[in-house]
């Protein structure tokens, strides 16, 4: 896996997290500047990367999903009921951003 951490200083991030390759996938990196908004509750599953995100300085929260979706149907379906899990037991504000891999 590539370390990321060159490019987060390039592009004058503070930090980083990247989830992990997974087959075709070259993985998610999320960049942030610690200053302007703090990452919590980081979880990194095999769709992609979750974070709740609170913007500095009054810390106003809201979800974050970065995906990358299997084109494999059987395993993308694991990724739709995921996301419906999410809708039934969170409230709040939320963003899902990502490849998706949907074609219509």
């Amino acid at each position: 896996m590539t370390d990321h951490m060159h490019l987060t200083e390039a592009l004058k991030f503070g930090t980083h997290i990247q989830s992990t390759v997974n087959g075709l996938s070259g993985g998610i990196v999320i960049m942030w500047k610690e200053d302007i908004v703090k990452l919590d509750s980081i979880t990194i599953t095999q769709h992609g990367v979750h974070v709740m995100v609170k913007v500095l300085p009054n810390l106003n929260s809201w979800l974050f999903y970065a995906i990358y979706a299997s084109p494999d149907l059987n395993t993308k379906m694991n990724l739709w009921n995921e996301l419906y899990q999410i809708t039934n037991t969170y409230n709040n504000e939320w963003l899902i951003g990502g490849d998706l891999n949907e074609v219509t």
